[in-house]
């Protein structure tokens, strides 16, 4: 059976050949993450940067400079890093349309984002629908453009999550993501819901002085997941840390990147716990958090289980 008739679905198959019930589903295969796209900016199109005025009517971007990036994504969600500062000033016009060339197709990735604002730090997604561009049909379980598939962009948004960095960003709320390169089927322990729920690890964040926050990681749930009566999520991970002097805060939040200010997704459920302690293994719940000793990894057939 092949693998990518699963791509950005969510289904799985059950296997009962052997009188139990085995379920299968897409899972990374590899830890290797996609890299950030390399882009280029010009205020005239010519085919080939990636960002450029796409037309001097008809859109919201002033004459100013913009900063842009672009993201991939893959087969379940997962994003790369954004692509590394691109930027040009819009025509005196007031009124530009931004115009977007794809990134190159890579390994494991089977769509793209784009995020735009007035410097590469405040970089919010630029919303996406089927008038922005070409849809992935790859991944459908929330709107990302089709690697190879233009964009159209209006005008700049300030309410979408900032641009990802890799190791996320000191002092800010920029989302640290995580990619695959590569998939295939593989056993899981429950019904399947279309998004990975077992991560290998993030990318290590920097240091941070007294009172700076930083995002360890970011996983973001497809587009009405939540909106079923009793449905709910227990959230597991395993952080080390290395404080220095104080108290170490952290905080898991469940978010609507659609809603955001300055970056950060407006919380919908958070919880907050507070350790001296070097290594430890956090569980938290809505509500309630669970500090435990680091125990034994449990069995899990996914790449990067815990």
């Amino acid at each position: 059976m092949q693998a990518s008739l699963f791509y950005g679905k969510p289904v799985g198959v059950m296997d009962v050949s052997a009188g139990g019930a085995q379920h299968y589903a897409l899972q990374p295969t590899t830890l290797t993450q996609i890299s950030a796209p390399t882009t280029t900016a010009n205020v005239t199109c010519n085919g080939v940067v990636n960002f450029c005025q796409g037309a001097t009517t008809g859109g919201t971007w002033t004459n100013a400079a913009y900063y842009f990036a672009i993201t991939y994504i893959d087969a379940l969600g997962g994003e790369s890093p954004g692509s590394t500062t691109a930027n040009f000033t819009f025509g005196t016009s007031g009124t530009g349309v931004l115009s977007v060339v794809s990134p190159p197709a890579t390994a494991g990735a089977v769509g793209y984002r784009v995020y735009g604002g007035t410097s590469y730090a405040a970089s919010y997604s630029l919303p996406i629908s089927s008038s922005t561009c070409t849809l992935s049909t790859q991944f459908t379980l929330y709107p990302v453009c089709a690697i190879g598939a233009a964009g159209t962009f209006l005008g700049p948004a300030t309410t979408g999550q900032l641009v990802p960095l890799a190791g996320g960003s000191a002092a800010a709320y920029n989302p640290n993501p995580m990619s695959h390169t590569a998939f295939g089927l593989r056993p899981v322990a429950t019904q399947w819901y279309g998004f990975q729920q077992d991560y290998g690890p993030f990318v290590v964040s920097g240091a941070l002085t007294g009172g700076q926050q930083v995002t360890l990681a970011t996983v973001q749930l497809p587009t009405g997941f939540l909106n079923s009566i009793g449905r709910s999520l227990r959230i597991s991970y395993d952080v080390t840390l290395t404080p220095s002097t104080g108290t170490v805060q952290m905080l898991t939040s469940i978010g609507d990147v659609t809603d955001n200010s300055s970056g950060q997704a407006k919380a919908v459920c958070t919880s907050i716990g507070k350790t001296k302690i070097q290594s430890v293994e956090i569980k938290p719940k809505c509500g309630h958090i669970e500090k435990t000793k680091p125990s034994a990894p449990r069995r899990d057939n996914s790449v990067g289980g815990s």
